[in-house]
């Protein structure tokens, strides 16, 4: 689809397009000429159009130059084709990473904390409400990520191993995992827990499907590491669901030899 950079899921279409696509009555031919548009739509980031200048433009549509540049454009007046023809026009030094720590874009505010776009709009909200810790914040940001992209900028690396582990495992058993929820587990649940290695990650809310991507992963992470450890299998919130859970883990006494260990089962 035009404009659109999310992941397919099936027909060769996201799961947006696909709902739009079902409700459109067209043909999937007809359809997948017509432009995705969405004022919730995530385009892909780029330079300032302005010959030299390293900043990202703001949007890739009527603006895309940078901040700086579009404030200048603002105060001379004219169309963006004269603004950009103006040899009076200067590219900017570029302003360096984002600072929230799992974030991959470049900074756009010139002042205070330097933050991209997305990070950098919710911010002077979460100033205002009682508690807020902003080191921290900067620390357990989700990524902001979109599409397939997933970030694993300022975790442990004993935990982007344990999560490359446990990817690699599952995707050897046939399992399919959607790239969004494996990015809102990492942004949502392990991130904010800072926690050194997945054992130590708190699980989310009982019976969801985060829950159920954690456990599996972080058990075939460590099975991967040590084949000796075992995770107990337990049941998950009231309605029964069966999930692996991280009960507890333990050792095989070191007198069961592999045979006996085998001839007892798993």
């Amino acid at each position: 689809m035009p404009n659109c950079q999310s992941p397919v899921r099936g027909k060769k279409l996201c799961s947006t397009c696909y709902s739009r696509h079902r409700k459109s009555g067209l043909s999937q031919e007809e359809f997948v000429k017509m432009p995705r548009v969405s004022r919730h739509l995530h385009l892909g980031t780029g330079t300032c159009r302005v010959s030299g200048c390293e900043r990202p433009w703001n949007n890739s549509g009527k603006e895309p130059v940078c901040r700086g540049h579009r404030w200048q454009m603002i105060k001379r007046g004219g169309t963006l084709e004269e603004f950009l023809a103006d040899p009076a026009v200067k590219g900017l030094p570029g302003l360096g990473d984002c600072s929230v720590l799992a974030c991959n874009r470049q900074a756009v505010s010139e002042f205070g904390t330097r933050l991209c776009h997305p990070h950098g709009k919710p911010l002077p909200a979460l100033r205002r409400q009682p508690g807020f810790d902003e080191e921290r914040w900067l620390r357990t940001a989700p990524s902001g990520s979109f599409g397939i992209e997933i970030s694993s900028r300022g975790l442990p690396d004993l935990v982007v191993a344990q999560l490359l582990f446990g990817l690699q495992h599952r995707c050897h058993r046939g399992a399919r995992t959607e790239a969004g929820n494996f990015r809102a587990l990492i942004d949502k649940t392990i991130r904010p827990s800072l926690a050194q290695r997945l054992e130590d990650v708190p699980d989310p809310a009982a019976n969801s499907e985060a829950l159920i991507l954690l456990n599996r992963t972080r058990i075939y992470a460590i099975r991967a590491v040590d084949p000796r450890r075992r995770v107990r299998q337990g049941r998950v919130g009231p309605g029964g669901v069966r999930s692996p859970r991280l009960a507890g883990l333990h050792r095989d006494p070191p007198a069961l030899a592999s045979g006996e260990r085998q001839a007892m089962g798993p």
